[in-house]
């Protein structure tokens, strides 16, 4: 948190680039989960301006979101979390597959984000239905918080 109260770019200049990215995806994006960066900035101001930049229409939530998404005829359940219990470093999507097998497993995809790793996708079988773990990748390019961790380097893309 230290280091998000010094940034290179103040804070309000932050949200409103926020704003824009989201805005410029606002036709393609189903959903918006917050993550703990934004959860400082609520518990320091008591506002949620991780739902107040979500464009109209697009789902939010602070913590999961579990939606049916329509693609065409296909109808999907998708369980999304900004951070998922019983993470892994052997396995990037443990928390997802762990959810799936005592949890809940009547989901499609499991979401995932958090971690300062490249995206990846797994596919497994629960149940005797095909599933698909998905953990989003780090968006950045440089990563001081990464790399002092010891964190392997990201892939690059943000996509899974």
């Amino acid at each position: 948190m230290a280091q998000n109260m010094k940034p290179s770019t103040p804070v309000w200049e932050q949200w409103v680039l926020a704003q824009d990215y989201l805005a410029g995806f606002s036709e393609r994006l189903v959903a918006v989960v917050g993550g703990n960066h934004g959860a400082w900035t609520q518990m320091l101001t008591g506002i949620d301006y991780r739902r107040d930049i979500t464009p109209e229409g697009v789902l939010y939530d602070g913590d999961e979101i579990r939606a049916e998404v329509r693609v065409g005829a296909h109808t999907f359940r998708v369980w999304t979390r900004h951070q998922w219990r019983g993470r892994s470093i052997y396995n990037q999507t443990h928390g997802q597959e762990r959810a799936a097998r005592f949890s809940d497993p009547a989901y499609d995809f499991y979401v995932g984000a958090h971690t300062h790793t490249g995206a990846v996708c797994r596919e497994f079988i629960h149940e005797g239905r095909r599933k698909a773990a998905i953990q989003i990748g780090a968006y950045k390019r440089f990563d001081d918080y990464a790399l002092r961790l010891g964190f392997p380097a990201a892939a690059g893309s943000p996509a899974a």
